[in-house]
């Protein structure tokens, strides 16, 4: 044959990956009984025309190959056809591992007619970019996929096992997971955040029992996003927590700071009375200057979480405490200076402060932050005090969730470009009429928007 090379097992899929990407096409193989081993012919069709390449791979009788169904998914088929005949086996071959190999959206699954001997290698899950750059761990793949799948209640689900706001972070967080998202480099990353709001939105979710009672009591000081979810958290570990807020109503800078019309006050109400629904105490016009106080009234830890609620910017960002190094002293609470703000000294793995049974969460100790950040941080106090208090970290089960297919959609369907939807405009001058800058997205938009995702999460 004219066009002929000689390959060897290691360079096969990496020289396939090369032909792919110059638009090489995988037309099908040979496979010959030569003396003590086998010779398998790939064949190549370049540039959609008639000039061919055929790639001669020799091995011993008792070699595996290499599959090629990682660059060519359609490889497979000819692999197990090559198995059947010659018993010559194959590793890492990408069968979806369901039983279906093709799939696409307007047709029904076909199956393979002579399945494989074997166990195909099942899916891996993966820590997807998005999924790392969420401060509060979100498992974000999963919910944009549930929502693809028109399952609301069970985004909802997923979203709550990490945070207890989605309806609030569904409107100012800052989403760093979209810039993350690899679609992001077309600008066409997933819209998350929207996503999150429409599961909150349409979603149904009921709170797990909190877990039988620790006998501990916790007094968390100040009612912003750290403090509210070190409470929920805490609350469901089965402690007893009070929220001392020294304004007339909680929500610290959500309330104070971010303007209705980015943050709905029915939405922050809501969420806020989901928290006081889950048994946690809140008295609010209670101002706290003596810490050593609440340890004598017989709480056995504190949680500093207070911030300022003065010149706080849009879009969930927090202005931090910045110059308050004497109320912090008469705290008796170590300070120190980053970026030129005042903040709580903690111990970076715990958040405890130099004081004994004190942790401090949010803005005090970061600095400028956003909600997602602060979110995070009252999440990681509320286990720091757990395991202080010799509890263990064991969440109440949460409702069960439908089971999900980790098998991809075909690699040519992935790589079709889908455009990013486009959530409708509140008409000109209607803002104060409709309640709201942004309207959010539709259930319609939502599942066409949830199914754009790649799965970066899942290796199969």
């Amino acid at each position: 044959m004219n066009n002929e090379r000689v390959v060897t097992a290691e360079r096969l899929v990496p020289n396939a990956s090369v032909m792919r990407s110059a638009g090489g096409m995988f037309c099908t193989a040979t496979a010959i009984d030569a003396d003590g081993g086998f010779e398998i012919i790939y064949h190549f069709n370049l540039d959609n025309s008639q000039h061919m390449e055929h790639w001669r791979l020799k091995i011993a009788k008792n070699d595996t190959v290499p599959s090629l169904s990682s660059v060519y998914l359609c490889a497979s088929l000819i692999e197990n056809e090559i198995s059947e005949l010659f018993g010559i086996k194959f590793e890492n071959q990408s069968l979806d591992y369901l039983g279906g190999m093709m799939v696409t959206k307007d047709s029904p699954k076909t199956y393979l007619v002579k399945p494989p001997d074997y166990q195909p290698r099942k899916a891996i899950r993966l820590n997807a970019p998005c999924h790392q750059s969420c401060p509060a761990g979100i498992d974000i793949p999963r919910y944009v996929r549930l929502c693809g799948e028109g399952e609301f209640d069970a985004a909802l689900a997923v979203i709550h096992q990490s945070v207890p706001f989605p309806g609030i972070l569904g409107r100012v967080c800052l989403a760093s997971c979209e810039a993350a998202c690899r679609q992001d480099k077309q600008n066409e990353g997933i819209s998350i955040k929207l996503l999150k709001r429409l599961a909150y939105e349409r979603g149904h979710y009921v709170e797990p029992s909190p877990l039988p009672s620790t006998g501990h009591r916790i007094a968390i000081v100040g009612s912003g996003p750290a403090g509210l979810t070190a409470a929920y958290f805490l609350a469901r570990l089965g402690n007893a927590v009070t929220v001392f807020e020294a304004l007339p109503e909680t929500g610290g800078h959500l309330r104070y700071g971010i303007p209705e019309t980015e943050l709905p006050r029915s939405i922050l109400d809501a969420e806020i009375g989901a928290i006081a629904g889950f048994g946690v105490k809140i008295e609010t016009n209670h101002r706290v200057d003596n810490l050593e106080n609440l340890l004598d009234e017989g709480f056995d830890a504190v949680l500093i979480a207070f911030g300022a609620h003065q010149g706080i910017r849009k879009s969930g960002v927090i202005a931090a405490v910045s110059g308050k190094v004497d109320l912090l002293k008469r705290l008796g609470l170590e300070a120190e200076q980053r970026d030129g703000h005042n903040i709580v000294s903690v111990d970076k793995e715990t958040l405890k402060t130099n004081k004994d049974r004190i942790f401090a969460a949010g803005d005090i100790t970061m600095g400028p932050t956003s909600v997602i950040e602060a979110i995070a941080s009252g999440r990681r106090a509320a286990e720091s005090i757990q395991k202080f208090l010799g509890g263990t970290i064991d969440w109440p089960e949460t409702p069960p969730l439908p089971a999900e297919a980790l098998s991809r959609d075909t690699i040519f369907d992935r790589r079709e470009p889908r455009k990013r939807q486009q959530q409708p405009n509140v008409p000109f001058g209607k803002v104060d009429e409709v309640g709201e800058e942004e309207l959010g997205l539709t259930p319609e938009m939502a599942i066409k928007e949830g199914r754009r995702c790649w799965r970066c999460d899942v290796e199969v």
